[in-house]
């Protein structure tokens, strides 16, 4: 706790993470894709990915930095 509170630590996000599935790319066109009415079951397999996942990507639950 001590290093993020003093700032020695860097927080991993997006692609840096290693266990990452998807790209910024991948996350602007989710959003792109859901917002013309593409439905989450449809969009998860086109990115073989959970309906949860994206669910939380278009909300801004997860990737919220990528704008």
């Amino acid at each position: 706790r001590d290093m993020f509170a003093k700032g020695r630590r860097e927080t991993v996000r997006g692609e840096r993470q290693h266990k990452a599935r998807l790209r910024e790319s991948s996350v602007r066109e989710i959003r792109k894709l859901a917002a013309v009415g593409m439905t989450q079951r449809e969009i998860a397999r086109r990115f073989s990915v959970s309906r949860n996942c994206v669910r939380c990507v278009i909300r801004g639950e997860t990737w919220r930095h990528v704008a």
